[in-house]
């Protein structure tokens, strides 16, 4: 199966993005990130008690000349019992997270990789 590309979209400049929705709110040294991936976006597998399926996700802090400060990667199963899907396919999948900043950081990327339909997306945007 070839590679699929997510869209995305916010407050910021996101290249090829017209879906994702994106905010960011700055408390002094650290950030708290909601992004909404629309369902269209999200590829969920049936399974026994409802729909599942796995995201790898990567924060990374970067200074102005490029370089990496922080990294932070993790694993993400979503299972959602059928009711909670139908609210999926109105509303989407929403994320949080609050990161610390690194004192030169100037620039977050997100990376999520959907282990379903094998699509990936990514974020840049400044970081204060």
């Amino acid at each position: 199966m070839p590679t699929r590309y997510f869209g995305a979209s916010g407050l910021f400049y996101w290249k090829n993005s017209p879906n994702w929705l994106v905010t960011l709110e700055s408390l002094c040294w650290s950030i708290q990130l909601s992004v909404t991936i629309p369902p269209e976006d999200l590829e969920l597998q049936a399974a026994d008690h409802g729909w599942s399926g796995t995201l790898d996700l990567v924060f990374s802090q970067c200074d102005k000349a490029g370089h990496e400060l922080a990294n932070d990667g993790k694993e993400l199963k979503i299972e959602l019992s059928q009711q909670r899907y139908e609210a999926f396919l109105k509303e989407g999948l929403t994320l949080r997270r609050n990161l610390t900043l690194e004192a030169a950081a100037s620039e977050i990327r997100f990376v999520l990789y959907d282990r379903v339909s094998g699509r990936v997306g990514s974020l840049r945007f400044p970081a204060r």
